[in-house]
């Protein structure tokens, strides 16, 4: 049964920008893969990171299953079911956030109460967790969500009390972290159960001994989105943004342009300097990222260079200068990057995707 206090429009005037998330409607997908992990960790909607270890094979898919009103869903199907979890086996989804987009959440000499909501669906029913995990002061929280209904979507509200052990830093680090559990083993679930009071952060605290195991069979899956964390003590409708504005508060962390492919839209003009080296102009990122990210050119079997009225030449682009608004391409003629003469002079044209990162 989904237990729920909804602020609705026209009852209480809530200021814009009110969801401390970014993407809590799965809209935005740079990476567009579908992922299958039992091992491994990585982002499958933009902001949400998927981390499984043991517990089955479980698949992550952007998915078109959502409630009214939504356009995109996180699915996580069981692919490959265990049934007896290992003390250190776990799945969840997880968002981080900076501390400098949560300045609303401190008070004096901690931070205020605070309601996170989402929409949730699944074919199995039980207890499920939504952890909190407060870096800058140590501190953790728990709370459960029953899903009584299979396959049925509902809306869940779960409101975390203040606490004073101190407020979150102003800087453009990870400093608060929310977790949807849908597996874990004892390393987890055999100390005492947060249950709603915060607490030192302890991994045996942040799961309840009754969560379900979503691996112990392959026909079982869960779907969310809709997610919303804001300052108060009830829930309040899901904040829409458009498309854009959610995809540049994404790319503050990712950025994907045409990675993959011979894109045309992503160029940069050189020219042979008097030294003999092609420095392509600065690569502009869509926003300022929020550090030096790690830039990944494509493959150089998809990159080419257009010499002016002579046709094309393969070359190895490479990242060089990087800073939180661009970075720079120098163009080498093997892809170890040592050779950089040419020798004719003239303008070029590069292109080449790219992908830069800079994920909390």
């Amino acid at each position: 049964m989904a237990l729920i206090k909804v602020k609705t429009r026209g009852t209480d005037n809530v200021s814009s920008r009110k969801n401390l998330l970014i993407n809590g409607g799965m809209l935005v997908d740079q990476r567009q893969a579908t992922m299958q992990f039992n091992a491994s960790s990585n982002y499958r909607c933009d902001r949400w990171y998927q981390g499984v270890s043991g517990g089955g094979t479980f698949q992550f898919t952007h998915s078109d299953d959502t409630p009214a009103g939504f356009g995109k869903s996180i699915k996580i199907q069981c692919t490959t079911a265990d049934t007896s979890l290992d003390a250190g086996a776990y799945g969840y989804i997880m968002h981080k956030l900076e501390g400098n987009a949560l300045q609303s959440m401190n008070s004096t000499n901690g931070i205020v109460e605070h309601t996170i909501s989402f929409y949730a669906k699944a074919s199995k029913t039980g207890v499920y967790t939504v952890n909190l995990r407060d870096e800058d002061n140590g501190q953790g929280n728990s709370k459960t969500f029953t899903i009584s209904n299979a396959n049925t979507w509902e809306r869940y509200a779960l409101t975390f009390p203040a606490h004073s052990s101190g407020t979150l830093d102003n800087d453009n680090l990870s400093s608060y972290r929310i977790y949807w559990w849908f597996a874990s083993g004892t390393n987890q679930t055999s100390g005492t159960f947060y249950n709603g009071t915060w607490g030192a952060h302890s991994n045996p605290n942040r799961v309840s001994s009754s969560n379900v195991n979503l691996g112990d069979n392959t026909s079982n899956n869960f779907l969310i989105t809709g997610i919303q964390m804001e300052v108060g003590n009830s829930a309040s409708d899901f904040e829409h943004r458009s498309f854009g504005e959610e995809l540049a508060l994404c790319q503050r962390y990712y950025v994907n342009y045409g990675l993959g492919s011979n894109a045309p839209s992503v160029v940069a003009l050189g020219r042979d300097a008097q030294y003999g080296a092609i420095r392509g102009t600065q690569i502009s990122f869509p926003v300022t990222m929020r550090a030096n990210p790690t830039v990944v050119i494509q493959s150089s079997s998809a990159n080419s260079m257009d010499r002016y009225g002579r046709g094309q030449e393969t070359c190895y682009p490479q990242a060089e200068g990087i800073t939180t608004f661009g970075f720079d391409t120098i163009r080498s003629r093997n892809s170890n990057g040592s050779d950089r003469t040419w020798t004719d002079s003239g303008l070029y044209m590069n292109r080449a995707g790219y992908s830069a990162e800079a994920e909390l």
